[in-house]
């Protein structure tokens, strides 16, 4: 598919093959509810810098209509037309979807909580095996990974924040 890209120059088409070469396939986010379109498009620019090709965005009826502004543009910095992004109308639709693409560790974000942390106690980030065909679970702004994602996933991760 490169070759038809022709004539493009040469720095540029060694760019984009590395890019070609470097997407992985066995990683995917989904973004389960998330209401702010700015929050959508860091997101997606996230993605296509760590070299995904695939995002799951789950659509949830919204209260009020949220309108796409020119900070979400700014944000995306146009990286939204290197993704392939997959919409599903439920938490199980999305699910299904990705084990039947074989991912086998589906994990939902959920900070880590000593207190209420019981049967699934969330792991870190950097333990999770990435070996395996994996899919993380991002939550909306207010509530976190719905109910009924956090059900179906096989897990919680968290990212502890070493920061203030």
């Amino acid at each position: 598919m490169i070759h038809m890209l022709l004539p493009v120059a040469p720095q540029r088409l060694a760019k984009l093959q590395r890019a070609v070469l470097n997407r992985m396939s066995g990683f995917r986010i989904v973004i389960d509810g998330v209401q702010d379109p700015g929050n959508h498009a860091a997101v997606m620019r996230t993605a296509e810098a760590l070299g995904l090709l695939d995002l799951h965005v789950i659509r949830y009826v919204r209260d009020k209509p949220q309108r796409r502004t020119s900070l979400s543009k700014s944000i995306t910095k146009g990286g939204e037309q290197w993704l392939r992004i997959h919409f599903h109308n439920t938490a199980g639709d999305c699910l299904h979807h990705l084990r039947q693409e074989g991912f086998s560790q589906i994990l939902a974000a959920k900070p880590r909580n000593p207190q209420t942390d019981t049967a699934r106690n969330p792991v870190e980030l950097s333990e999770v095996d990435f070996g395996k065909k994996t899919a993380l679970i991002i939550g909306n702004e207010k509530n976190g990974v719905s109910s009924e994602m956090s059900e179906l996933c096989d897990g919680d991760f968290c990212i502890d924040m070493h920061g203030l």
